[in-house]
């Protein structure tokens, strides 16, 4: 079940691949396509919090390739490694520098552009599918070689 989460993610990760930087580059203004843009991009937001959340009881393997299962140990991992990119990744920054309610805000926002900008941080997960690569590929070798 882990795998076909891992791979789930990996499509969700291609997709923001393209999205983000197509939505930086050529969406300069609010309408219908930005209001869906954003809606999907809500979407794969809630799986990658779901993904945070099972993180933080999910098993996995040290480098001598012993099982850690103990919840503690798992946490304090988690929020040594991923847990920040992951939540930095899945912040509704348009959302919060929208929130202003006032026009002064929304003109900042639209001076600046750089708000957009964020959005590469989604980006930085992808370093997680080559970490999960790794993982699999070192693991592999090291039953290959014990045979």
């Amino acid at each position: 079940m882990k795998a076909n989460w891992d791979l789930w993610l990996t499509v969700l990760l291609i997709v923001t691949c393209i999205i983000t930087p197509y939505r930086i580059a050529f969406e300069a203004k609010e309408g219908s396509n930005e209001k869906r843009s954003v809606i999907v991009n809500n979407i794969i937001d809630v799986f990658f919090l779901f993904d945070m959340i099972f993180s933080f009881t999910t098993a996995y393997t040290d480098e001598d390739f012993r099982v850690i299962d103990d919840r503690a140990t798992i946490a304090k991992g988690y929020l040594k490694s991923w847990f920040l990119i992951d939540l930095l990744a899945i912040l509704p920054f348009e959302l919060i520098l929208r929130g202003g309610g006032g026009s002064g805000m929304n003109d900042v926002v639209r001076l600046a552009r750089i708000g957009r900008l964020y959005k590469l941080i989604k980006l930085t997960k992808l370093m997680r599918v080559f970490k999960i690569v790794k993982d699999r590929s070192k693991f592999l070798k090291y039953v290959q070689d014990m045979l």
